[in-house]
């Protein structure tokens, strides 16, 4: 597998259980840094935490055997991504990058002229889509952006975005 070490030495991997290995808030992880940096790291680590729960670190173990179910679910979320991108590419007003590592669409909707927690109070009652306004990611610009999770099943994914785009075409 390709990594930041096959180039040199001197890389730093911060990695996580989280989005990968479907662990997502066990709050466990991992770091590679060169060998002159780790007592330094582990200094500053033992002032930032303990260590992680006894239960997660079980759970990690056991992932590692789950390897090809997970990449299974990689193939899945490929498959909603694309499909997310053709109905969003057809909402011009809409501003977004292609995700390349997460399971969701973080999407400036400044165009549209509508706050995001209002945008999804509207979606939510009258479409029943769940979308989470920006605001919960960043206090200051979030009434700007609306975060699209394509982690679902296939159908309710393009479903979904098949109402929002029903309400963008009614109103833009």
């Amino acid at each position: 597998v390709p990594s930041i070490l096959n180039f040199g030495d001197n890389a730093i991997v911060i990695n996580s259980f989280s989005k990968y290995f479907c662990m997502p808030g066990w709050r466990l992880g991992w770091v590679i840094v060169p060998e002159i940096l780790k007592d330094n790291l582990l200094k500053l680590s033992q002032n930032l935490f303990i260590s992680s729960g006894n239960i997660a670190q079980y759970a990690a173990l056991k992932v590692f055997d789950c390897i090809d179910e997970l990449n299974k679910i990689v193939v899945k979320y490929k498959k909603n991504r694309e499909s997310c991108n053709k109905i969003l590419n057809d909402m011009p007003l809409l501003q977004f990058t292609i995700p390349a590592g997460s399971f969701y669409y973080y999407i400036d909707i400044s165009k549209l002229k509508i706050d995001s927690t209002e945008l999804c109070d509207i979606l939510l009652k009258k479409y029943g889509l769940a979308i989470t306004p920006g605001i919960d990611f960043d206090k200051k610009n979030g009434h700007k952006t609306i975060r699209v999770s394509f982690s679902s099943n296939h159908n309710i994914v393009v479903d979904g975005l098949g109402e929002f785009k029903k309400w963008y075409k009614k109103n833009y």
